[in-house]
């Protein structure tokens, strides 16, 4: 497993009354993101513009589902959980498309901050092994379903 260094902050928790530290990537941080597991208690960093699973999902979602990755619209967030739904999970954990949620209690997170250093760390990188070990057929069958399901749940 990989890793990637990243600086935590102090953020507060208005739904548990604690402070809790969470990864915040620097302002020049284009193409990357941090993800959470759906419990908050994992992070994982994530090199999207570099990532060939991410780039395979964006072609399915183009080709399959009518997304325009060059317009930002509703769609935008529908990707987003879509492409995030087919990595591989982090210690049996699925991540969620909720950022950021509170590692206490699992509330999300009203706003958070990166003005108070707590701690550097290292996360793992996400990866999309599982889904880039199915054949073609079955990478757009699980895309295509992701996409409707999460279509319907934004309705």
């Amino acid at each position: 497993m990989n890793y990637r260094q990243v600086r935590f902050f102090t953020n507060f928790c208005g739904v548990c009354i604690h402070n809790v530290s969470i990864p915040v990537l620097g302002d020049f941080s284009y193409g990357e993101l941090i993800l959470q597991t759906k419990d908050g208690k994992d992070f994982g960093y994530a090199q999207i513009i570099s990532e060939e699973a991410w780039s395979l999902i964006s072609t399915i979602c183009e080709q399959e589902c009518g997304f325009n990755p060059k317009n930002i619209n509703p769609e935008l967030s529908i990707f987003q959980s879509v492409a995030v739904s087919c990595a591989d999970e982090l210690n049996a954990k699925q991540y969620s498309k909720e950022f950021p949620l509170c590692p206490n209690c699992g509330a999300k997170l009203s706003s958070y901050n990166d003005d108070l250093i707590d701690y550097d760390a290292d996360i793992p990188v996400v990866t999309w092994t599982h889904f880039m070990g199915l054949t073609k057929d079955k990478q757009k069958n699980m895309v295509i379903n992701l996409w409707d399901k999460e279509k319907n749940q934004q309705k």
